[in-house]
């Protein structure tokens, strides 16, 4: 629809404690206390009842109020018809309302789609239907290379200690968690060189020795010592990892990245490193960090952003924290994103080979939970009407 926007509601009612659980978790998102694993429940319980669809004029969709009440109506038709009285009847007007502007403005099951030549338009998730063999969404997926050259395949090793190097045991917690438990990192023992590596359609969490937390995304390598020296801890990334360093003034923790280099005391911070794209991205959080290469080094906030170009443009920015550390937290979220940069995501996680046709120039905002199938996903993109995709195995050609 070029001139409105298309929303779809549920057809099908949970039943009464289901709601009440998620209009409880929608007064949360609204109060800002919602939590990303509660997010990822929320998005999960929403698409399961998704279904018929409900027009709104553009007029409507920019004007919350009248929005707020047209969803409501919508919402009393639909009680109406399905003769299921008491569902939603101990919610009042506000409630209700609030979680449903929610749903359609935060929630984000929808994408919308950016161009100089049309209106922007909401699109629903309904249209267009994909039909093709599910692709599934990645998970806990990481081998570990040992000093000595032996590969470990962690989704597959029992949980327990799965190697003693020098003075350290390594351990597997629970799936997508590995642990290092130094026993004496001050002797004169030297330290063994470990290599944290997933795949396509893998992610994994490490807590190294020093009780660092490091998340690697998809197609991402870490690697670092079964224990640091006194004076430094370093590792060396390869794709894209989340960090939350243990804090210790007198020895500096440091990603080597290329030929960058990122040096912090303990902080929270985001390191995007692929080969493939043209940037460094480096998202600081929380604390501050110092982000170096061999001729300019900078200090940054948090909320900063320095991007490091293949052309050796090096760039300090306000970031979208959000939209940097997503995929730690479940989602996909692109903000007016190029096609380019919502392939290589999808590409990552879903471990499929897409072709993209050269001439497509749209951008895209939108945000969904990075446990659906890609076909959702594909169906998201599709139904703005800029782009058809035509899925056969794993192989996806999108073209305008």
């Amino acid at each position: 629809m070029a001139d409105g926007c298309l929303i779809t509601k549920r057809c099908m009612m949970p039943n009464f404690d289901e709601e009440k659980k998620f209009y409880v978790l929608a007064e949360k998102w609204l109060n800002s206390t919602i939590t990303p694993e509660e997010k990822i429940v929320f998005f999960d319980w929403y698409n399961k009842y998704q279904d018929s669809p409900l027009t709104i004029t553009e007029t409507v969709a920019k004007d919350a109020d009248a929005l707020k009440l047209k969803l409501w109506q919508a919402i009393q038709s639909k009680r109406n018809l399905s003769n299921k009285k008491g569902i939603i009847s101990y919610l009042n007007t506000r409630r209700i309302a609030a979680a449903v502007i929610l749903l359609v403005a935060s929630a984000s099951i929808y994408f919308l789609l950016n161009t100089t030549n049309t209106n922007t338009s909401l699109v629903s998730l309904s249209a267009n239907k994909i039909k093709t063999t599910p692709i599934l969404p990645g998970g806990n997926k990481a081998t570990l290379t040992l000093a000595n050259g032996k590969v470990i395949t962690l989704d597959d090793a029992a949980n327990g200690t799965i190697s003693t190097q020098t003075n350290t045991k390594i351990i597997k917690l629970k799936s997508g968690l590995l642990s290092y438990q130094t026993n004496n990192s001050g002797s004169s023992a030297v330290a063994s060189i470990n290599v944290l590596t997933t795949p396509k359609g893998g992610q994994y969490q490490v807590v190294l020795p020093d009780g660092t937390s490091a998340w690697l995304n998809a197609a991402s390598t870490l690697k670092y010592p079964t224990f640091f020296s006194a004076n430094e801890r370093t590792v060396e990334l390869s794709g894209e990892a989340y960090f939350e360093v243990t804090k210790n003034k007198d020895v500096p923790f440091k990603v080597k990245v290329n030929d960058m280099e990122v040096n912090v005391l303990g902080t929270h911070f985001n390191v995007m490193a692929y080969n493939d794209e043209n940037v460094i991205k480096t998202t600081l959080l929380e604390g501050s960090v110092k982000v170096s290469t061999s001729n300019i080094s900078k200090l940054i906030v948090p909320g900063q952003q320095v991007q490091l170009a293949t052309s050796g443009k090096f760039t300090v920015s306000d970031a979208d924290v959000d939209e940097a550390v997503a995929w730690k937290n479940g989602f996909f979220q692109f903000n007016s994103a190029d096609m380019q940069t919502i392939i290589k995501q999808l590409s990552r996680w879903y471990d499929v080979d897409i072709v993209c046709d050269k001439k497509i120039d749209e951008h895209f905002t939108g945000t969904i939970s990075r446990n659906v199938e890609a076909d959702k996903v594909f169906k998201m993109l599709q139904s703005t009407g800029a782009i058809k995709i035509d899925v056969k195995n794993k192989q996806v050609l999108i073209t305008k």
